[in-house]
Parts: structure tokens; sequence; C-alpha cells
């Protein structure tokens, strides 16, 4: 009887251990995955700098030759910017079947339904005689396979109709963002350009990429609150600026928020569609959406020429030519820049990084078109620049990049207890 108690006990002894490797090699694996995000979030950050930067500079390049009536051609430009994302198709169509056989270019489904990673089981019946170590060892590897696996990655033609869906909300975005600059001055379009994150929080809500949450709502209402202050100082200081009227600034205040609206859409659609970055290959996307954009577009370039809305002519200096030039390439890699950052962090972190485009817009207007700045505008950017770090703090957590300080007391209390 002893015997048979002593045996129980070891038993009991074994499964307990086996099940502390067990969960060893859980933390172990949640601690890779915690720091593999973690990178990748800080990556998506920084190239969110980076985007920020060149959106600013583009601002100003089509700003000098629009509102001095240069070369008003809003549409044109526009039109010319994204065609130009063709040019991402000549590096596939250069190497051929190399790289069209690359991952990520077609799918990937040739697994077994009994090797997805559902299929990995932590207690199974054939690992009740395993020691403690031949167990973790056997949960870690088969973590490791599951995870290296691909996803359901998206074919060409998937890639090609997914661009098509997506170009002409694409297009709008970008024209509003740039006509507005007609009508108002680039630190109050790339400030109204923020509520995007408004938009971007209802509807990645609505489609399941975002968390509504109270904290988001108040950081954002904040930033509205910044937006309305730094617009009204806009809107006074119209009289030092005499290519601009109070009429022409609501028109562009108008425009820019419709971009911001379009731009929180499409935003939110596209984390959906697509999800994580390794699905798809971003090169052949948006040389897609340059091909749409190009074939599907180009009558309307006729109907505003027949009309006079904008007519078709050539730059009339080397300067124009240059801008346009520099402009196209500053779009050519902070929009691709721009979606990469959405798939490694999230839609409504990217739209309210867009605040950072404030600071720099203000001193731009300051030093190249000597605008005087009030208390109250300085308040106002101070206030969206705030709420985009209260946004992402929440975000990382959501997405598991920090530790949640809820789930940060509760491990705590497991340990004491």
């Amino acid at each position: 009887m002893t015997g048979n108690n002593d045996s129980s006990a070891s038993d009991v002894i074994a499964n307990v251990a086996a099940a502390a490797a067990l969960g060893n090699g859980l933390d172990t694996e949640n601690g890779k995955k915690m720091a593999q995000n973690r990178r990748k979030w800080r990556l998506g950050l920084f190239l969110l700098l980076v985007v920020v930067f060149l959106w600013v500079v583009s601002s100003f390049m089509v700003n000098s030759i629009f509102e001095t009536e240069i070369y008003r051609k809003p549409y044109l430009v526009t039109y010319l910017c994204t065609a130009s994302f063709s040019l991402y198709l000549i590096r596939p169509l250069m190497d051929g079947s190399i790289t069209l056989k690359r991952k990520g270019f077609k799918s990937l489904n040739t697994y077994d339904s009994d090797d997805s990673p559902e299929s990995v089981s932590l207690a199974s019946d054939t690992e009740e005689n395993l020691s403690s170590t031949e167990a973790a060892d056997r949960v870690s590897a088969d973590l490791e396979t599951a995870e290296r696996r691909p996803d359901d990655s998206l074919t060409i033609h998937e890639t090609s109709m997914l661009s098509l869906q997506f170009c002409v909300l694409w297009f709008a975005a970008n024209w509003l963002a740039n006509a507005c600059l007609s009508y108002t001055s680039v630190a109050s379009g790339t400030i109204l350009a923020c509520t995007s994150s408004f938009f971007t929080l209802i509807i990645g809500s609505l489609v399941g990429v975002e968390k509504f949450s109270q904290r988001k709502l108040f950081a954002i209402m904040a930033s509205l609150a910044g937006i309305f202050l730094i617009s009204t100082q806009d809107s006074a200081d119209d009289d030092e600026n005499n290519n601009l009227t109070a009429g022409s600034i609501i028109v562009g205040d108008l425009m820019s928020l419709a971009s911001a609206a379009i731009y929180g859409l499409y935003t939110s659609l596209l984390k959906v569609r697509i999800g994580d970055e390794s699905r798809i290959n971003m090169q052949l996307f948006f040389g897609f959406v340059g091909i749409w954009n190009t074939i599907i577009l180009w009558p309307v370039l006729l109907i505003l020429h027949i009309t006079g809305a904008e007519r078709l002519e050539m730059p009339p200096t080397p300067y124009v030519w240059l801008i346009l030039f520099l402009n196209c390439l500053a779009t050519l890699g902070s929009d691709y820049l721009w979606i990469v950052t959405i798939l490694l962090t999230s839609p409504l972190v990217v739209t309210m990084g867009l605040s950072g485009t404030i600071p720099l817009a203000v001193i731009g207007d300051i030093l190249f078109n000597h605008v005087h700045v009030s208390l109250w505008y300085l308040v106002g950017a101070v206030l969206v620049g705030s709420a985009f770090f209260v946004i992402n703090r929440d975000e990382e957590k959501e997405h598991h990049i920090i530790p949640d300080d809820d789930s940060a007391e509760d491990a705590q209390e497991i340990t004491v207890s």
C-alpha cells in the first residue's frame, strides 16, 4: 500500500515538473514573440518619422508652385506622382521567374491540416511518458515550426485586384491633400490631416482592427482641440497673407478634412485585407496601384482640359520641372514606407503619427512663409503631439509590445500567492 502511495506521489511530482517545464517553455516563446513584435513596432515608428519628414517637404514643394500660381495643376501633379508608382514593377519584371517565385508572391498552402498551428498540442497523450526536459523541447520545436509556416500570402492576381480596389481611394486622398494647398497654408493643411485619427478610430472599431476606449477618444478629442486652436490662428493671420482669403482658407480646410476621412477609411480597410506585412509584396502592390491609376484616371485629365478647370500645359520653367521630379521621388518613397508602417504598427498609430508633421510644418511656415505663430498656436501643437504619445502607448499594450499594467499586477499576485 505504501509502495503504491509512493508511486502515486512520484507520478504527481513528475507531472508537476513536466507542467512547470512546459510553462517555462511557453514563457520563453512568449518572450521571444514580444521582443520580435517590439522590434517591428520600433521600426515602424522610425519609418513613420521618415514619412512625416518626406510629407512635409513634399507639401512645401507643391505649395511653392500652387500658391504663387506658377503651375497650379493639382490633378496633374497627383496623377504624375501616383503614375510613378509603376516604377516599382521594373525590378519584378527584370528578375523574372526568380522574383515571381519568392515567398510572398504566391500562396503557399501546401501543408497538411495536421501541421497547422492549431494542431500543436501542449498535453497530448503521447507526451505523458516524456520527461520534463523532453516535453519542453517537443513543445518548443512544435511552436517554432508552426510560427515559421507561411500564412495565406497573396498571389500576384490577388495583389493586383487589391491595388485596383484601393487605387481610386488612394488617388482621391492624395489629390485632395495636394489641391488644398492652393487654398490654405501648409501648416493648416497638415494639421487638419491629423483628423484622420478620429475617422480611423471609428472605422477601425467597426471593422475590428482597433479597440475603442474612452482613453483613446479623449486623446483624439484633445488632438482635435489643438487642431481647432491652430486653425483659428491660421484664419486670424489672413491679413498678413495676401494670397489667401478667409473663403479660400475654409475651402482648403474642408478639402483637407475630406482627404483625412478617406485616409482613415482605406488605412483601416488595408489592415483588414492584408493583416501582416509578410502576406503581401509591397513593390507589386504599389506597382499595380501606379498602373491602375495611369489607365483609369487619364480621361479626367482631358475632361479638366476641355472644361478649362485645369489646362494641360508643360511646366514653364526648369524650376517647376525640378519641383515635379523631386515631389515624385518624395511621394514614391514616403507612400511606400507609409503602408509598411501601417502593417508594422496599427492604422490608428500611423494616422495619429501625422501629428509629427505639425512642428515641422509650423517651423517651415515661420522660416519660409514668414508666418507669425502665437502662443495658442503652440498650445494647439502641444495638445496634438501629446495625444499621439497617449494613443501609441495604448496601442503598444493592446498589441503586446509592452506589458499591460493589469497583466503585470495579476502576474505579481500569482507569484506572491
